[in-house]
């Protein structure tokens, strides 16, 4: 309750003063209230109580200080800092990706405001589901300052479009690296390499569809208008929105493929199953510490029984084998 006062006070205040006192003290005092709310919202999130293993209560920051403690510090900051660094290189890419398709709108944007605009809608979204936070704020920002807010729409539509292919070209990318994983889910290696290659074919199949949707409208709709397809009408009307949404970059192919390069950095974070996994190696064997992290593996065998059956029970579900003791 009483951080909930201090929230409501401080919004006033700041209300008050936007209203009120002029440049350069009305940014000087509104940056101080940003820097309060910023460590009023650390303080709530490291004093906030939860139930260890043993049900006693404790503070985040103690669990975090205890465990510090326990894992090994060289590794620990080898992969939190390159799951760091990975994850700054992806945003990004993502802010470079929209100041690129708003460009290709004729909107031009710094990439210091579009810097800002990304933290202030990131913010926003953490209240709010999946990306709408994101999305609505960085749309309503280029719309605001640019005054164009048709093509600004345009442009998030091409850019949550492009933003799935993000997913089909990391998988491509990554297959060379994570064959090993098949071979270790499937008996036969025939079995493997057919199931890798039919999502290989699914991820061209997507990405040369949405290329030639973007560049050859025309040849998209001529082919949908004298193909018998079921749902030709919802067919035809989806090609429609689309290349009235992307005329603006049927000329401009190779802003499209940087949008599409910079969606393959964007995508390619670190995810929660890969770094619990490190997370969990970190620890020496024979420290005390939280079950669920688990104890180093002593056997280092490729596809042996244990590796068989832990990539099998990640298939199934990747949380539970994150987690697995």
């Amino acid at each position: 309750m009483i951080v909930l006062v201090q929230i409501a006070i401080l919004a006033m205040l700041s209300l008050a003063v936007a209203r009120t006192v002029d440049d350069p003290w009305r940014g000087r005092l509104l940056n101080v209230a940003k820097a309060y709310a910023t460590v009023l919202a650390f303080w709530v999130l490291f004093t906030h109580q939860v139930t260890d293993e043993n049900g006693d209560k404790t503070a985040v920051i103690h669990l975090i200080v205890e465990t510090m403690r326990q894992i090994h510090s060289p590794t620990f900051l080898l992969f939190c800092g390159a799951a760091a660094a990975t994850k700054f290189v992806g945003i990004l890419a993502s802010m470079q990706r929209w100041r690129i398709l708003i460009k290709g709108q004729g909107i031009e944007l710094p990439f210091r405001h579009i810097f800002g605009s990304f933290l202030i809608g990131r913010f926003i979204g953490t209240f709010l589901p999946s990306t709408a936070g994101l999305d609505g704020y960085t749309l309503y920002d280029a719309a605001r300052f640019s005054g164009r807010t048709v093509e600004v729409t345009a442009a998030k539509f091409l850019e949550k479009i492009i933003g799935l292919t993000g997913v089909f070209m990391t998988f491509m990318v990554a297959l060379p690296f994570g064959m090993d994983m098949f071979y270790a889910i499937f008996e036969k290696r025939s079995t493997a390499q057919a199931i890798a290659g039919m999502g290989v074919a699914v991820s061209v199949m997507v990405l040369g569809g949405l290329i030639t949707v973007l560049w050859f409208p025309g040849a998209v709709q001529w082919l949908i208008e004298h193909l018998p397809l079921p749902g030709k009408e919802r067919l035809t009307g989806t090609v429609k929105r689309i290349s009235e949404s992307t005329a603006a970059y049927r000329e401009k192919k190779g802003l499209v493929l940087q949008a599409f390069f910079l969606s393959l950095w964007s995508t390619s974070r670190p995810r929660r199953c890969t770094t619990s996994r490190r997370w969990r190696s970190m620890r020496p064997a024979g420290t005390s510490g939280p079950s669920r992290w688990g104890r180093r593996s002593r056997s280092s065998r490729p596809c042996s029984r244990r590796s068989r059956s832990r990539a099998r029970e990640f298939a199934r579900s990747p949380s539970s084998c994150c987690w697995a003791s």
